[in-house]
């Protein structure tokens, strides 16, 4: 297979082997890095290759393009990471390769959301407790200092919640509003939530 490499730093227009680390073609990734083309290169939203293949948990791919040589904290046009798209989409090798790569958790992108925040808010309890284990901040707050368990409580995602606060999360912590996890629980209609909060901090409301 023939590949055109393009320059290794220069930001370029969206190219086939971004096409390939979206869909999972291994072959075609490995092909344009041996004929020379650059690990990371950008495309015009400023994504690299491996920002690609976390978002769209291709595992194989982040693990090849992380062993030549890839930026495991490479921003986006939005500062997100790699590890931030690796949070959203819930891959949970990808999320684990890019941590004992370097991957930092306390990354924050443009809205001031580290990876956590993207765990919670997709309803990935796993990729959470992994984030969590490296040293995650768990009441770190974003732009409207809303907690990654704000969006967990807005989101409907119990499993979370019910990790994240027996993790020792603050159930009392306030928004830019005033509001605590539970108000916003209330606010989405979220009747579960509201019942473990209730249960775990009765003086929450």
């Amino acid at each position: 297979m023939t590949t055109t490499p393009a320059s290794s730093d220069n930001s370029v227009e969206f190219k086939p082997h971004f096409s390939a680390a979206i869909s999972g073609d291994v072959e075609y990734v490995r092909s344009y890095l041996a004929a020379g083309g650059g690990v990371n290169g950008v495309d015009k939203w400023q994504e690299s290759m491996l920002h690609k293949s976390a978002l769209n948990n291709q595992t194989t791919i982040v693990e090849l393009l992380l062993s030549q040589g890839a930026k495991v904290n490479q921003r986006n046009e939005c500062q997100q990471t790699p590890l931030h798209y690796a949070c959203i989409s819930g891959g949970l090798t990808s999320v684990r390769c890019l941590l004992e790569k370097g991957g930092d958790v306390h990354a924050r992108d443009k809205f001031q959301q580290a990876p956590l925040h993207c765990a919670c808010i997709y309803g990935h309890v796993e990729v959470a407790k992994l984030v969590l284990d490296a040293g995650a901040d768990i009441d770190a707050v974003d732009q409207h200092l809303m907690a990654p368990l704000h969006y967990s409580c807005a989101n409907g995602h119990l499993d979370i919640v019910e990790f994240v606060v027996s993790a020792g999360a603050d159930m009392n912590i306030a928004d830019q509003d005033g509001k605590t996890p539970l108000h916003t629980a209330c606010n989405w209609g979220e009747l579960r939530i509201i019942q473990v909060s209730m249960v775990c901090v009765p003086d929450a409301a």
